[in-house]
């Protein structure tokens, strides 16, 4: 067979790889699934073992071994030490994180070992592109027989088909996410009548968030029904206050460091989520100085009615986030608004049924509704005062235009 039809069918069955993966997606129910099918292509290599790759989502600092030789490895050893010649592998690190960088050959042995993988005679490092400024891992072909793959025809098609995989994964991570959304939504709408408290329904929102937001530091800010410029700290780095409802609103600085200028707050009311993606932007916006990466949504109802906002803070890594991120957010503030608004109109209703079924003194009843009206208010400023007679004269109006009495 000519070299030209070894590339020629080389590029079919990548090809053919490529639809089939994409027809078979669907099936996939965890990310284990996806990467044996990704396995199962036909690929130009000399073995499958000659193939290794490299994982790194948005949120992550550090990469994870999911195929180590041609086989898929298994969840709980992916960070262990067996996989350390890859995952510590500095010249990775910097390909995947570098969304400017392109692949890169290291042609021999001695550019194997100075870039941490000393057990091979040559490498190619294929990043996995999403976006514009995003790698979410690499493709590592490798070889122990000198001067392997190093034709540019191969590179071209492991360009592409990393690109490809790399596009297959996010829509994957997206569906997923979205899954554990549906999830949590009809987890929490089913107990809704069992909260007694607004506390217990951020608490349990940020534990469900907990589990896909793992590096991030959580806070919920949640206006002031006597004050809606002022907002109180109902979460502040993953941990809701039992008693935020009576908290003092935050000063001006504080917030800004936590959900950046006035105007982005302004703009995250009519949007739906936002993200920040480099410690630059976030730095030009005042939000504070460790924060790396940033994402905010409001707690917006239908009706248009904001009752404050969910922000996120990932000390670690910069371009955290991905463009769908926002919306993603964006959903959970909105159910949060939407449990926490169910939440004070059942309050509403029970005052308003203690108030019309009261049987004892007067002065019981407006303990009673004081206490249910501090909670609704979110204040411990609210007072009662009794008037004990009012006098009420009315006089006659006159008027030249308009006059009492008719002439006839």
């Amino acid at each position: 067979m000519s070299t030209q039809d070894t590339i020629s069918t080389a590029w079919t069955k990548v090809a053919d790889s490529i639809d089939k993966l994409q027809r078979r997606i669907a099936e996939c129910e965890t990310l284990d699934d996806l990467i044996n099918r990704l396995l199962e292509a036909e690929l130009p290599l000399d073995s499958k073992e000659d193939l290794s790759v490299i994982y790194q989502f948005y949120g992550n600092r550090e990469p994870t071994c999911l195929v180590r030789a041609g086989k898929p490895v298994p969840a709980e050893e992916r960070d262990s030490k067996t996989m350390t010649d890859f995952v510590q592998s500095q010249v990775i690190t910097d390909i995947t994180n570098d969304p400017n960088h392109r692949r890169l050959y290291l042609e021999d042995a001695a550019s194997c070992q100075d870039a941490g993988l000393g057990n091979y005679a040559n490498a190619l490092i294929v990043p996995m592109r999403v976006d514009e400024y995003k790698n979410i891992g690499v493709f590592v072909i490798h070889s122990t027989q000198p001067k392997r793959y190093h034709e540019q025809w191969l590179h071209d098609i492991f360009d592409r088909y990393s690109d490809r995989v790399a596009f297959f994964i996010r829509n994957f991570i997206r569906r997923q996410r979205n899954r554990i959304f549906e999830k949590v939504r009809n987890d929490l709408f089913s107990k809704a009548e069992q909260y007694n408290t607004e506390s217990e329904i951020l608490a349990a929102v940020v534990e469900n968030m907990r589990g896909w937001y793992r590096a991030e530091r959580i806070y919920m800010l949640l206006a002031k029904p006597l004050d809606p410029t002022g907002y109180v700290l109902a979460c502040d780095n993953n941990q809701v206050s039992q008693d935020f409802q009576f908290a003092d609103p935050i000063d001006a600085a504080r917030l800004q460091e936590l959900a950046g200028s006035p105007a982005m707050l302004e703009q995250l009311q009519q949007e739906d989520g936002r993200i920040v993606v480099t410690q630059a932007e976030c730095e030009a916006q005042g939000i504070q100085s460790d924060c790396q990466s940033w994402a905010g949504a409001a707690l917006r109802l239908a009706d248009g009615r904001c009752l404050g906002y969910v922000i996120l803070h990932n000390p670690q890594t910069e371009y955290a986030y991905e463009f769908g991120e926002s919306s993603f957010l964006s959903n959970i503030a909105n159910f949060t608004a939407l449990l926490l608004a169910d939440f004070q109109q059942r309050q509403q209703n029970r005052m308003i049924r203690s108030i019309n079924t009261y049987d004892d003194e007067p002065q019981e009843l407006l303990s009673s509704v004081h206490q249910q009206l501090s909670h609704l208010l979110k204040t411990k400023d609210l007072a009662f005062y009794e008037l004990n007679r009012v006098k009420i004269e009315l006089q006659p109006l006159s008027s030249s235009r308009y006059p009492l009495t008719h002439d006839a």
